[in-house]
């Protein structure tokens, strides 16, 4: 996937991941079991946004991965919940990321262009 602004394009499979259920061994042999949301790398830490539903829906003792298109899946070794709004951050066993979408403290103007983006999951 990508997004096209002011005649940029920037590829998103670096920063935008699929959510699963699964598990990861020690010669990195992954098996996904189950499609769980997206999230969205927020910065250079490794450190990812996403819905606390979406991380409420793994099961007791099941490992959540993080997988892409174009980047290796990656384990989540912590998860952050918001306890009062629908909001977790999730960090990855990941090096520091080469790039990842840039959170602003801004206001929206009325009438402004938003975007939404996710991945679809075909079941």
């Amino acid at each position: 996937m990508a997004l096209v602004e002011d005649d940029v394009t920037v590829d998103t499979t670096a920063f935008i991941f699929s959510l699963c259920e699964g598990e990861i061994d020690e010669n990195n042999h992954v098996e996904l079991k189950g499609f769980l949301g997206t999230g969205f790398l927020i910065n250079s830490e490794g450190y990812l946004a996403t819905c606390r539903h979406v991380v409420d829906k793994l099961e007791e003792g099941k490992s959540l991965i993080a997988a892409s298109d174009n980047v290796r899946p990656y384990k989540i070794v912590e998860i952050i919940k918001h306890k009062n709004f629908d909001f977790a951050v999730c960090k990855l066993d990941m090096d520091l990321p080469s790039s990842y979408l840039r959170v602003v403290n801004a206001l929206i103007p009325a009438g402004a262009k938003v975007v939404g983006v996710g991945k679809v999951h075909e079941r």
